[in-house]
């Protein structure tokens, strides 16, 4: 062990970074996600190490070959159940892990590139979902990659070529489904791989946060060792969700009806058939959400963005506070922005709409003007905003999985306009109202 010691000092490292790595001694349940969302990934990577084997990424063969996996293949049913109920499993610990950010205010200085790694992490981790989608190559995989790479074609100018260069075709083909799959297997994990390595050290480097928004820098906090306190909370909690991960491998498609539906949608268990369009697919639960956003950019959404841009300009110029230069500008930029609102694609729109919404979130950091940290020391109509915007992500996601309708339409134009709102105005409201007990 010495002679490993002096060559590849794992114990100095564990000493380090692990026993001797000290948390603030307030971390509650909210922390243990993480490691959730490592473990799910963990699972991912080795259940689609063997399922690649098995693979056949051809436009012709890749549906049976899925087939074939789940019925003749030994433990292939076991692998493919794995690999479905881990792709849910991590989003939903993403979520909590993301919730846990908001509440206690985890983006705040010093911990901006943490919070930027980590959404950087979950935008990966979609695109990675969403080539895994299209790998089965059933109706609802061919028409999930036909509808989602068409928002390209709405890109003014390059959108055309560039919509052609990522499909390598004029519609989804097998030409397309070769390239989703090189990205699935190669590209996007080794992506992955640096980016979980670098949210890391951007962690280690600010330090946790915690429960009570406190800035270490400013106010000394009580600690304790990471290992065995924090890993024990972890090691209990990844316990329990394997235990109801395993509930779900063994027993999920017999669950029926909607919650059966979001592991695994019958459609597609049909090949894909380009000349025969569903009625009605929805999308994996996930993705309902952005979904949702998209079906809401219409040309009466973009009227209304029109008019919010006028009297966000309107408030700007009556506020005051400009300079003169900036005054001169305001004018000029609105009637620029009306324009483009009213003139280009509605499908550029809507991906652009979609990139804002995680845009809104990267810039968080600047937009939160809050001087507390968390939601326990904030006033109680702001822990009521960020209920509701809860409620209104939970909206979005219903009306992803809803047929098509007036009344669907009207509530995720409803979710989308609150969901800006909240962000947009957040430099506004978040300064605003005193905690409980009279403090600013």
């Amino acid at each position: 062990m010495d002679w490993l010691e002096s060559r590849l000092p794992l114990r100095a490292f564990w000493a380090k970074h692990i026993s001797g790595y000290r948390v603030p001694a307030t971390l509650n349940v909210w922390y243990v996600f993480g490691l959730l969302a490592l473990a799910a990934l963990a699972i991912l990577g080795v259940s689609g190490v063997f399922l690649a084997m098995h693979y056949v990424p051809s436009g012709d063969e890749a549906h049976a070959s899925v087939q074939r996996m789940a019925r003749e293949v030994p433990w292939g049913w076991l692998l493919l159940q794995a690999h479905r109920v881990g792709a849910s499993a991590i989003f939903v610990v993403l979520a909590l892990h993301l919730w846990r950010g908001l509440m206690y205010g985890s983006y705040r200085r010093p911990r901006e590139l943490v919070w930027l790694t980590g959404l950087a992490l979950m935008a990966l981790m979609a695109a990675q979902a969403f080539t895994g989608q299209t790998l089965p190559w059933g109706q609802v995989s061919y028409w999930a990659a036909q509808v989602v790479t068409g928002l390209l074609g709405g890109l003014p100018g390059v959108g055309p070529d560039l919509l052609l260069w990522v499909r390598g075709d004029h519609t989804a083909s097998g030409v397309t489904l070769t390239r989703f799959y090189a990205l699935h297997v190669i590209v996007l994990p080794l992506l992955i791989g640096g980016m979980v390595v670098l949210h890391i050290v951007c962690l280690r480097v600010a330090g946790p946060s915690n429960p009570d928004g406190i800035d270490p820098a400013q106010q000394p906090l009580p600690t304790v060792p990471f290992h065995p306190h924090h890993t024990a909370h972890g090691l209990r909690a990844l316990a329990i969700a394997l235990l109801l991960g395993a509930a779900l491998v063994f027993f999920g498609p017999d669950l029926g009806g909607a919650l059966g539906a979001l592991l695994h949608d019958p459609q597609n268990d049909l090949p894909a058939n380009p000349m025969l369009t569903p009625d009605h697919i929805a999308p994996a639960w996930y993705f309902s959400p952005l979904f949702a956003l998209l079906r809401a950019t219409t040309p009466t959404l973009l009227i209304v963005f029109s008019v919010a841009v006028a009297l966000g300009a309107v408030w700007a110029l009556w506020r005051g506070g400009l300079s003169d230069m900036g005054r001169a500008r305001v004018l000029p930029v609105t009637a620029v922005s009306i324009v483009l609102l009213l003139v280009l694609d509605a499908r550029f729109w809507g991906l652009a709409v979609l990139v804002g919404a995680v845009a809104l979130l990267a810039a968080l950091p600047w937009l939160d003007r809050s001087p507390q940290r968390s939601l326990r020391h904030r006033p109680r109509w702001h822990s009521a905003l960020y209920a509701l915007l809860v409620l209104d992500v939970l909206l979005l996601g219903l009306c992803g999985q809803w047929p098509p309708s007036d009344t669907t339409l009207r509530l995720a134009q409803a979710g989308t306009l609150y969901y800006y709102g909240f962000f947009a105005l957040m430099p506004l409201w978040s300064a605003r109202g005193r905690a409980p007990g009279g403090r600013p």
